[in-house]
């Protein structure tokens, strides 16, 4: 896949890649590879069904959240991929909230999510809710170009 000029590689204790905009916190791109049993996307249910679960297992929970879309493509090789687009509201840490004066954010989500050869690969980009119509079409090129070999 490709991105966004500007970002920059760091650590994260939940992602294999983590990208992020070091003038922006919360702007960044993640993926994520975890081992899994299931076979493909279908094995969790629909598009919906699979938002939910993305949704229940990123986001802080009570944290006030919406699913804006959820849909399911394939790729060249006939491999079902979703494209799950959410947001949601919550609070920053004491230090953080200082740095930046003030003490919430919603964060606008776009993700792909994939199952392959006993993985599961999760592309994952957050903007902050008022800058997602300046940075979504940039930040979304790596959604745009994701293949797996």
């Amino acid at each position: 896949f490709r991105y966004t000029n500007g970002l920059q590689k760091s650590n994260n204790k939940v992602f294999t890649v983590f990208l992020r905009d070091i003038i922006e916190p919360l702007e960044s791109l993640g993926v994520k590879v975890t081992p899994t049993k299931r076979k493909s996307l279908d094995d969790v249910g629909d598009a919906m069904v699979v938002a939910k679960k993305l949704v229940e297992d990123t986001i802080p929970t009570g944290a006030p959240s919406e699913i804006i879309s959820a849909k399911s493509k394939t790729d060249v090789l006939g491999r079902r991929y979703d494209i799950i687009e959410f947001r949601y509201q919550w609070f920053f840490d004491e230090e953080t909230a200082k740095q930046v004066r003030r003490d919430r954010f919603q964060l606008h989500q776009k993700a792909l999510i994939q199952i392959d050869k006993k993985k599961q690969y999760l592309l994952l980009i957050s903007i902050e809710e008022n800058r997602w119509n300046i940075k979504s079409d940039q930040m979304c090129e790596a959604i745009d170009t994701w293949k797996l070999l």
